[in-house]
């Protein structure tokens, strides 16, 4: 019995063993790099939604979509660090009725209208808010996907 019991504890120990086939020990067991989190960039099924940045980068692209008059697209971007906030729309047609119709601060001041581009001093730390829509004073209705770039500096 006691043979037996030292059988297969040799047989589970040895199945246990952490080298490849190669006889090395895999390098990355050890590691105390964390995997990257994955960060959402796809909000085309939503007209309200928080971009989170990448860690450690002040800027990403996330793609949207506009349907149409009267439907607006508000993005929630909370900004803890910089300057100065920048954001481009960059619509699929280029001859898209596509901007940013207005600009909330932190401390609840709005600005706009603006065009497919943006640049705001940050006037302190928060959730900036920014719509997107159409100009309702040119051209066609227009329904679409976009990409948002933001970049904090």
């Amino acid at each position: 019995m006691k043979t037996s019991i030292l059988v297969l504890a040799a047989i589970f120990f040895s199945c246990n063993d952490l080298s490849t086939s190669n006889g090395s020990k895999d390098s990355s067991a050890g590691s105390s790099k964390e995997p990257p989190i994955a960060v959402q960039t796809d909000f085309t099924n939503d007209t309200l939604f928080t971009v989170a940045f990448p860690k450690d980068s002040s800027a990403i692209t996330v793609s949207g979509r506009l349907g149409g008059i009267n439907k607006p697209v508000t993005v929630l971007i909370p900004v803890t660090t910089g300057t100065v906030l920048s954001a481009s729309l960059v619509p699929a047609d280029s001859v898209a009725n596509i901007r940013f119709n207005q600009v909330f601060m932190p401390d609840g001041k709005a600005d706009g209208p603006f065009g497919r581009a943006v640049n705001l001093k940050i006037t302190g730390e928060g959730t900036y808010k920014l719509v997107i829509g159409e100009n309702l004073m040119q051209g066609e209705e227009w329904k679409g996907r976009f990409a948002l770039t933001i970049s904090v500096k």
